[in-house]
Order: structure tokens, then C-alpha cells, then sequence
């Protein structure tokens, strides 16, 4: 064995030895001053643990402990009185530097250095009321395996909590870890193990920055996104504002599926062109089964793969065919980042209501630098929002020809005379080749006809598609008014507009749609009580919104096989009915119109009360 490997296996055993031997019992006695609040004990590199603090035979708790430094930070004790402080501290103190050389395996004597007090001094404000006060840890990890393989991993997380003035408080997180995937997502909860975060507040604004999650939710839609970037938030007097500008961690979308029969999964997560080759960004998703949401853990609804996008349910929630799953997730696709913007206006009347305003964009981010030239030209050419580019290019050793504009597996060269490629197969919802395996035990892909395609099965194809940029802004206005005490209304109007091609910038979609709420509740007329609400909200043929609409049970409702967000058109028209000592009656007639379709729906529920039984409860449906 070399010199140096002896060293360390000394260093590793004997320095845990060395600082639980070299420990000494002291007892100081301090007077305390209330301009300071810090305690200066006569030792540093204090046990914490062991500290116990006696003022007037009572027992002290510090507000904060130093122990590298050996102080002490004490609130709410009277001026020059005295205090008594018993603690442990190291009488060979450890160093607080350790050098680079730490990558050479160092001799014990420089390690066991000592590096000068004043070189690691704090300046800790004596203003409380104006302090920042930050808190963290910091690790380094090395594993060595007998196999030859090893693995060195660390982090850092760091918080800081304070006043920047009289009323300005400012709070912030960083947490950096080397670990590369996305967090797990068999658990309850989850924690970004990397993420910056800054927080100013005032009674009037609130400034957040790094990586924020933004909510807006109304009557129609909510939108979720998680971003990097600027939130800010104002009030003053009856008037509220807030504004975004960051980047999107990925595209937000949503799909309803029908349960397979007997099949807890798993059931895969698509993009909005049906391709499944995307990354699900971990704790965005949500899931409803039949409109009821549900919670992620083994030992709750479901589980989640977020690098294969595939869902799990546990036997908590057994799936048969009838079972209607919704989720809403964003995902990347490794094609674009996305910008994201918005500002928000609303003024209170008071009692009458009030007024709001909102616009937002959220569109792709272009880097030419990356883009290749070939794909701007082609976009640039065409109208179309979708560019295949050919995954074949010419080899001598290729196993594939090209023969009435189909890629045909000849190994064995029996068309001499053809060109000869070699062909990339991607995953494609609407290919026409299928994957196969030759008698020598080699995969080669085959063109099939649509003809004989078979459901829900894997298709691929010699191109890859490249879609679009493109850009999206969406504008709302809303006007809620409080007639009397028990009658509101309230109508929203908004517009959206898609642009599917931001370099040539010549193809826009326009859409829109109204809302309106009318609610009297609750009119009391004695032996009588009545609550009556009418909803209408309908949506032109290119109106896309940028959440998800609030319509998760519309498929159940109306005995749909999708949700109609586009060209659909719907009518509420609830009704409660109380009357006294006999019972509850409400009343639901609702229509939905859709292109050629006409659906009406009529539920009627209630309660009687009978001298001698409970509640009766019936319902029927047309």
C-alpha cells in the first residue's frame, strides 16, 4: 500500500475519534446588554446540542446559535443582567478551510491547519427589524465501487428571509443537485431539485422571480403554467393588476380517454399532433376520473412515469370501459421554448361588482442560430405548418432502395441497379411502415398499406416531423354586477387568435365566445324559497383558449365521444325549490348545439320528508 492510501484510512477513522475525545465542559458567566443582542462565549466551535443557558435560576432559549463562532443571539432579557452559559466546545478546533488539495489526497498536517478567525467572520446586522438572515447546507458525495465504477454527486440549498426596509420584506430559495432526471412520480408530493426563487413584498406589490408557477382561473378557463422568469402583483385602493413575463418549461394540453376494461395502464400521454416521443415536466399534471380529481402516490389513485409520459392507476381506482379519464399536463417535445406574457386589470365598483381586463401571448422562441437553414427556407416557402424532413440520405452499404416512392428492405442487393440509402424509422402516429424482423435476426421496418393498418398499432416513418412555430394571444373582458342582494349577472366576452406560422407570418386563425351568468339567490317568500341561475356560453369555430376550458364532465353529460371547446353552443337553466316542511325539489334543463348536433338534457332531484322516514331522494334523466 502506498503512503498516501494509509494516510486517508487515518484520516477516516481517526478524526471522528479525535473531535468526540477532545470535547471540554465550560461554564461562563456573561453580562447582557439589550443594545446587542449577541452573546460572545469565551470558546468557539460550541456543541450546539449542548448548550444551556440560566438567567435568575431560569432556563434561556437562544433565538440563533453560532457555533464556529461561539455566539449567541437572545431577545426579551433585562438590560445588564447576568447570565450563565454551560456548553461543550472542541479544544482543537477543526479547520474551517480545507483547500484543493483535497483532490490530491493530502498528508494529515495540512489538513489539521488552522485557518484564522478573522478570515471567516459574519456581519450579522444589529437592527432585527432591518436583518437578512440566510440558512443552508452544502454536500459533496463520492461512491466507489469494488467493479472499478464510480460516482461523485453533490448540491447546495440555500434560504434567505429578511426586511429590506421598514415594509419591504424579502424572502428567496436556491437549490442546486446533480441528479439529471425529473423527480419521481410514485410519491404525494414533489420538490424541484433545482430552482431560484426571489419573493419582495409590500402591502401594495409583490415582485416574484426565478422559477414561479402562474395561475389565472375565471368563469370559462384556467391557465397553469410553470415558467422562469418575472410575476409582479399590484393593489391599490379599489384597483388590482398583474403581470408575467417569462419562459415556458413546456407546452401546456390536455386529453380525455375512455378506460380500457379490467387495464390500470398504462395509458399514454400524447402531444397535440399525437406523437408520444415527449417528456411530461414532473408535478404539472392533473387527473380526474368521471370529474372527481384525483391524488398521485402508490398508496392513492395513480402513478406517473414523466420521462416514458405514461399514467398508472393503483387498485384504489379500478378502470373499466365506461370510466372517463381527463388529465392536463405540459410537456417538451425538444423543439422550441416557449414565451409566455400577460397583464391583468381589475377594478372593484364595491357592492354594484366589478370590471376586469386580461391579455396574453404565449408563442415559440426562434433561435436562427440553432434553426437550421433548410427548415427556415422551408417554412418561409410554404403555407403549410408542418415540414417533413427525409431521414434517408444516399450509402453504398445501405439496406434499403427506393422504388415507387417507397423505401423497400433489400439486404441481399437484388436491385443492383437502385440507389442505395440508409433510412432512419421514427415513431409516427401516421406512418405506413411497421416494424419487423428478418430470418437472420435483424429489424428492418416494411411499408403497409392504410387499407391494413390495425388499431393501436405502432406505425413509423422515414420522415420527421417538424412542425411550425407559432404563437398564440388571448384576450378576455368581464363585467360582474350585484343588481340587488340576491341578483347577480355576470358576462365575459374574449377572443383568440392563432397564428400557425410566425417566419412567413401569413396564416391566422381568429376565434371567440361569450359568456353570461344570471343568479337570484335566494328569494324567500315565506313557506318558500327559490334560487334560479341561467348560464349561456358559446364558442365560435376557431376560438381556442389557452387553459383548460372548465368543462371536465361535459362528456358524460351529454353522452359525447369529446369535449366541444370549438363552434359549440350551451344553455343552462338550473333551478332549486324549497318548501317548508315538505322538502327540496331542484330542476336542471340544459342544450348544447354543435354543428349538425342537438342534444337537450332534463335532471330532476329532490328530497321529501315523510312523519316516519328519511329523506327520499329521485332523479331522472332524458
Amino acid at each position: 500500500m502506498s503512503d498516501n492510501f494509509i494516510k486517508v484510512v487515518i484520516l477516516v477513522f481517526w478524526v471522528p475519534a479525535f473531535m468526540n475525545s477532545m470535547t471540554i465542559t465550560v461554564t461562563d458567566s456573561v453580562i447582557y446588554h439589550s443594545d446587542s443582542a449577541h452573546v460572545k462565549l469565551s470558546n468557539s466551535f460550541v456543541i450546539e446540542s449542548s448548550i444551556k443557558i440560566f438567567s435568575n435560576d431560569s432556563l434561556v432559549k437562544p433565538s440563533k446559535v453560532f457555533p464556529i463562532e461561539g455566539r449567541l443571539l437572545l431577545n426579551g432579557l433585562s438590560d445588564n443582567s447576568l447570565i450563565i452559559v454551560e456548553y461543550d466546545y472542541l479544544e482543537k478546533e477543526i479547520p474551517k478551510l480545507v483547500g484543493p488539495k483535497w483532490k490530491k489526497l493530502p498528508t494529515l498536517e495540512p489538513l489539521l491547519s488552522i485557518v484564522e478567525k478573522e478570515d471567516f467572520e459574519l456581519n450579522i446586522p444589529t437592527d432585527s427589524n432591518k436583518a437578512i438572515y440566510t440558512s443552508g447546507s452544502f454536500f459533496r458525495s463520492l461512491t466507489l465501487s469494488p467493479y472499478g465504477s464510480s460516482d461523485f454527486q453533490g448540491g447546495v440549498q440555500m434560504q434567505l428571509n429578511g426586511k429590506l426596509l421598514e415594509n419591504i420584506n424579502i424572502s428567496g430559495v436556491l437549490t442546486d443537485q446533480s441528479f439529471p432526471l425529473q423527480a419521481e412520480g410514485s410519491t404525494q408530493e414533489l420538490k424541484d431539485f433545482d430552482k431560484v426563487f426571489f419573493k419582495v413584498q409590500h402591502q401594495n406589490f409583490e415582485l416574484e422571480a426565478g422559477d414561479i408557477e402562474y395561475l389565472f382561473s375565471d368563469n370559462m378557463q384556467t391557465i397553469n403554467r410553470k415558467l422562469e422568469g418575472l410575476k409582479s402583483q399590484f393593489q391599490y385602493k379599489q384597483w388590482s393588476s398583474s403581470s408575467i413575463y417569462a419562459n415556458s418549461k413546456g407546452q401546456f394540453h390536455f386529453i380525455e380517454i375512455k378506460g380500457r376494461d379490467g387495464d390500470q395502464g398504462p395509458y399514454q400521454l400524447l402531444d397535440k399532433d399525437g406523437n408520444r416521443e415527449i417528456s411530461i415536466l414532473s408535478g404539472t399534471e392533473k387527473v380526474w376520473i368521471n370529474g372527481e380529481r384525483l391524488k398521485r402516490g402508490k398508496n392513492y389513485d395513480y402513478t406517473i412515469d414523466y420521462a416514458l409520459s405514461e399514467i398508472y392507476f393503483t387498485p384504489k381506482r379500478l378502470i373499466d370501459f365506461d370510466t372517463d379519464i381527463f388529465i392536463e399536463y405540459q410537456y417538451s417535445n425538444f423543439e422550441y421554448q416557449k414565451g409566455f406574457r400577460g397583464i391583468t386589470m381589475k377594478n372593484n365598483f364595491g357592492n354594484p361588482g366589478y370590471f376586469s381586463l386580461g391579455i396574453f401571448d404565449e408563442f415559440d422562441q426562434l433561435n436562427r442560430n440553432d434553426f437550421q437553414n433548410n427548415k427556415i427556407n422551408e417554412f418561409s416557402s410554404n403555407d403549410s405548418s408542418i415540414v417533413n424532413l427525409n431521414n434517408a440520405y444516399v450509402d453504398s452499404t445501405g439496406d434499403y432502395i427506393y422504388l415507387d416512392s417507397i423505401f423497400v428492405y433489400d439486404p441481399l442487393n437484388t436491385y443492383a441497379d437502385y440507389t442505395r440509402y440508409t433510412v432512419t424509422f421514427v415513431l409516427s402516429p401516421g406512418g405506413n411502415y411497421q416494424r419487423r424482423v428478418s430470418d437472420d435476426s435483424k429489424i428492418f421496418y416494411q411499408y403497409i398499406e392504410n387499407s391494413n393498418k390495425i388499431d393501436n398499432e405502432e406505425l413509423y416513418s422515414p420522415y420527421r416531423k417538424i412542425l411550425s412555430p407559432t404563437a398564440q394571444q388571448f384576450g378576455k373582458a368581464k363585467l360582474s354586477l350585484n343588481l340587488a342582494d340576491y341578483f347577480t349577472i355576470e358576462g365575459q366576452v374574449a377572443g383568440s387568435r392563432l397564428n400557425q406560422n410566425t417566419i412567413r407570418n401569413s396564416e391566422f386563425s381568429n376565434g371567440a365566445s361569450y359568456f353570461v351568468n344570471i343568479n337570484i339567490d335566494t328569494v324567500d317568500l315565506d313557506f318558500l324559497k327559490i334560487k334560479l341561475m341561467y348560464k349561456n356560453q358559446k364558442r365560435s369555430k376557431e376560438y381556442l383558449p389557452l387553459g383548460r376550458e372548465n368543462q371536465i364532465m361535459q362528456t358524460r353529460l351529454w353522452n359525447l365521444d369529446e369535449i366541444l371547446l370549438k363552434n359549440s353552443d350551451e344553455h343552462y337553466l338550473q333551478s332549486e325549490f324549497i318548501i317548508d316542511k315538505l322538502g327540496l325539489t331542484s330542476l336542471e334543463i340544459a342544450k348544447l348545439s354543435h354543428e349538425n348536433l342537438s342534444r337537450k338534457r332534463f335532471d330532476r332531484s329532490g328530497s321529501k320528508r315523510c312523519r316516519s322516514s328519511k329523506p327520499i331522494y329521485f332523479n331522472a334523466w332524458r
